[in-house]
């Protein structure tokens, strides 16, 4: 069964669909920020997620589905999406985890200028 990952962003004005299509995405995708999912999906579930989300929003909202390649090279930068020691594992994907602070502290507040890769390299400072 081939899959996809998406990256799932969306920006809706109206609190009450805003709420709806948050938590309809939340059963479906990873939250890595409060308007932003990423999520691995076969041709089908895609459609199923397309149809939820269609019968959620109204014409003025703004939801994009991006297709990533099968073996992204994941970037952080500030803030961990995810909680320190949680790491996501799929077969044939790297790791898609926090990136460690190297003094040892917690990773929630990395200074600004530093971004890293997943095997911890810095790849601008």
């Amino acid at each position: 069964m081939n899959t996809q990952t998406w990256l799932i962003a969306y920006d809706v004005r109206e609190p009450r669909r805003l709420v709806t299509l948050h938590r309809a995405l939340k059963k479906q995708a990873l939250a890595v920020q409060y308007s932003v999912f990423v999520g691995r999906f076969t041709r089908r579930g895609i459609r199923h997620l397309v149809a939820i989300i269609n019968s959620i929003i109204a014409p003025q909202d703004d939801v994009r589905l991006y297709p990533l390649p099968q073996r992204p090279d994941w970037v952080f930068y500030g803030r961990s999406a995810l909680p320190e020691a949680v790491y996501l594992l799929e077969q044939g994907l790297d790791v898609l985890a926090p990136t460690p602070d190297p003094s040892g502290r917690s990773n929630h507040r990395q200074p600004p200028a530093q971004v890293t890769d997943l095997k911890g390299g810095n790849i601008r400072s």
